[in-house]
């Protein structure tokens, strides 16, 4: 999978097992979430077996505005099957299907839509990731722009 990304998320990808070449067979994987009501087209199926099993570390622990110390957890399964509620009502709120795709800051539920835009979800918080899959990625890590928080249950956003 090509993948236009700052050169220290590039590094930290193929520090973790990543390569525009790499991918997994995530037949089961879709299947799993399909089981349980996850929309899976084709786009969402090249990210997750090119990104499936990997942990990445971040490659700058220092964000703009937060600290950057968690790794980048590609398990859709154990998120997606956990959380449908969570993906359903992100659904609702973003008019687009969501893929889950791991765990992210806080252990907070990555999620990412072919239509573009990547969200992280944590208890009462749904925070912008990025606009696209390689935005998202760069963003998660590298914290290079402020965390923005598009919902949150305290009514701010």
């Amino acid at each position: 999978m090509k993948l236009k990304v700052l050169p220290e998320s590039r590094l930290a990808l193929e520090r973790s097992g990543w390569s525009e070449t790499r991918q997994v067979d995530v037949s089961k994987v879709v299947g799993s979430l399909a089981e349980v009501g996850y929309e899976i087209d084709d786009g969402m199926v090249e990210i997750l077996s090119s990104f499936y099993g990997l942990t990445v570390e971040p490659a700058v622990e220092e964000g703009v505005d937060f600290r950057n110390e968690d790794p980048l957890v590609v398990d859709p399964v154990r998120i997606g099957r956990r959380h449908i509620r969570e993906a359903n009502d992100l659904k609702d709120w973003f008019k687009v299907s969501f893929c889950p795709l791991g765990w992210w800051l806080c252990r907070s539920h990555v999620y990412f839509s072919t239509d573009g835009i990547a969200i992280a979800s944590a208890s009462g918080v749904v925070w912008h990731l990025g606009d696209s899959f390689p935005e998202a990625v760069d963003f998660m890590l590298t914290g290079n722009r402020p965390l923005v928080r598009l919902w949150s249950m305290d009514g701010m956003g």
